[in-house]
């Protein structure tokens, strides 16, 4: 059978279409060497141009398949020719031809080819940058997705929420001190840099296969997609907060040198470089916020990830601020709540109180699929 291929034209994804349809529209200058295209196998969408040797290849009338196959020009499927029926130089699935005929009669040929574009452009996941289309896209693509997510949740976040508690229980009682409490926290914060990542590339790329139009990711794909992107995301971290400490160091170091020790007003001074460091925090993490999703979309992390995150957020700094203090303020409230339940005596135990924490690992997932839907919306916006 002859190799499918998918095309985008702007915020559109094409096909399936086969190596001699491509090698017509590259004819006809409907695509060129930079359009991205994709194929069963690929890892992500390639420029055309790099497989120009392989779509070469295929025989220039009927490719791999005995059996020619050829576009509809009304609803973009390809099927064998023989059940088509030819308009000029388009070709017309049997269910279609009313619809096109009709069209061709209203409008000649070019209203009838504007009006089959409009249909193909439908996009089930537009990019609007809207609150309520990004919102509602997430929940559309995190309940499709809800098996493996929650799949994959749970056997990565379980065990690990049980190990948790567990050393909490140890360490942690009525008479807990601050460092204690410190501690605590920092074994969580490692877990989600070791651990989470893991949960989090699933479900990254979940969304952009289902962005892409693409089938919903698999409860195994889901497992070989957090795995095989674990190396990527951790890389992309541990720079986010490699960052983060190498600016702290700049603000504070010299500043603490400069402040002789017991001045009186050494305090008050302090607060220059604090609050300029809270600043740009601030900044920081709404441009480069996205890294992550940056590195999933582009199967790129590191310093390429910060740029795209950069490139997608200029000049939206205040609506993404916005829109995510209002998306994970609703999920954080959530959590706090259900959080609230492991103060219950039957759930004050290692075995309940690790699965209710791992219930509220899964809603935070819905906050993982929005950040990457929102960055969609943020880089196909900048485009």
């Amino acid at each position: 059978m002859e190799t499918e291929w998918h095309y985008a034209t702007g915020d559109a994804r094409r096909g399936p279409v086969t190596g001699h349809q491509l090698r017509e529209r590259l004819r006809t200058g409907e695509i060129d060497d930079g359009t991205l295209v994709w194929r069963e196998g690929f890892a992500d969408w390639k420029p055309l141009g790099e497989c120009r040797t392989e779509i070469e290849a295929v025989s220039p009338e009927t490719g791999d398949d005995p059996t020619p196959r050829v576009l509809c020009a009304w609803s973009g499927e390809t099927r064998p020719e023989a059940a088509m029926l030819r308009f000029g130089d388009h070709w017309v699935a049997p269910e279609h031809k009313d619809a096109f005929v009709q069209a061709l009669r209203e409008g000649g040929e070019e209203a009838a080819l504007h009006s089959v574009s409009e249909e193909n452009d439908s996009n089930p996941f537009p990019a609007t940058l809207n609150l309520f289309d990004i919102v509602a896209q997430s929940w559309k693509i995190w309940r499709k997705n809800l098996a493996a997510i929650a799949m994959v949740t749970a056997v990565i976040w379980l065990p690990t929420n049980l190990l948790l508690e567990w050393m909490d229980s140890r360490l942690l009682n009525d008479d807990a001190n601050f460092k204690e409490i410190a501690q605590s926290y920092r074994r969580d914060q490692a877990a989600e840099f070791w651990i989470g990542i893991i949960v989090v590339g699933a479900v990254m790329t979940a969304a952009r296969r289902m962005w892409d139009r693409e089938d919903r990711l698999g409860i195994g794909e889901a497992f070989a997609e957090g795995f095989a992107n674990w190396p990527r995301l951790w890389g992309t971290g541990f720079l986010f907060y490699l960052y983060i400490f190498l600016f702290a160091l700049v603000v504070f170091i010299p500043f603490g040198f400069w402040v002789e020790e017991g001045s009186s007003w050494g305090g008050w001074l302090i607060s220059i470089p604090a609050t300029a460091f809270g600043v740009v925090i601030v900044v920081y993490l709404v441009r480069f916020g996205f890294v992550r999703a940056a590195a999933i979309d582009s199967s790129e992390g590191g310093t390429a990830a910060f740029r795209r995150s950069w490139q997608a957020t200029r000049g939206r700094f205040w609506r993404v601020i916005g829109y995510q203090m209002v998306v994970f303020g609703v999920l954080i409230s959530l959590t706090l709540v259900l959080g609230l339940l492991s103060a219950l005596p039957f759930l004050d135990r290692l075995v309940p109180s690790a699965i209710l924490g791992t219930g509220i690992n899964l809603i935070l997932t819905f906050g993982t699929v929005e950040s990457f839907v929102l960055y969609r919306h943020l880089r196909d916006k900048a485009r």
